[in-house]
């Protein structure tokens, strides 16, 4: 079994394991935590109610960032070990900065939009995507993909697929920036613990 030539923590924990392992980071990151953490803290499902829910979450989070991911493991084992951007400490701080950057941005931005009330804005879905999903997937998927887009043998079709489907995923979120969901984040009050 040829073995994954990306570096960083992205290149070990991620993508230097099997298949399988990529693929459950993939899905527990986002759509496994967030319908855990629905069920759990905000006694909710999300997985019943697709049309209550953000399509680039519901389709984009479940089928879009795990083939993704699937792809760049596969091409991970098709790169050149060196020279290879995924090697580099300053790809890696640059990709969770500018993940951690993007999930503060898109806070930031609901918040002042008013478009959620301040209790969904805290609630700990809200909470866990715009701090903890944003910043992690756009590192796991940057500072790997890009280096695999440019310098991957593994073939064009599997390069093109990731860029396809990267396209879709943010055609879903461009198509959820003009179809909004009151209802996708809860009320939480956080001295009770509950929803409300």
């Amino acid at each position: 079994m040829l073995r994954s030539s990306l570096g960083g923590l992205s290149g070990r924990l991620v993508y230097g394991g099997g298949w399988l392992r990529a693929l459950l980071i993939a899905l527990c990151l986002s759509w496994g935590a967030m319908n855990l953490i629905a069920l759990v803290i905000e006694r909710r499902t999300l997985l019943l109610h697709p049309d209550r829910e953000y399509t680039a979450f519901y389709y984009g989070d479940s089928l879009c960032l795990p083939a993704i991911t699937l792809m760049i493991w596969y091409l991970g084992r098709h790169t050149l070990k060196s020279p290879n951007l995924s090697q580099k400490r300053w790809w890696h701080w640059a990709c969770f900065v500018l993940g951690v950057a993007g999930g503060i941005t898109i806070h930031v931005n609901d918040s002042f939009s008013r478009f959620y009330t301040r209790s969904q804005m805290y609630s700990p879905t809200k909470l866990y995507h715009d701090f903890v999903v944003v910043p992690c997937y756009t590192y796991i998927l940057f500072s790997a993909g890009i280096p695999v887009i440019f310098q991957s043998k593994g073939g064009i079709r599997w390069r093109l697929a990731i860029v396809v489907i990267g396209l879709v995923f943010y055609g879903l979120n461009f198509y959820d920036m003009y179809h909004r969901k009151h209802d996708m984040h809860i009320n939480f009050d956080w001295r009770r613990f509950s929803p409300g």
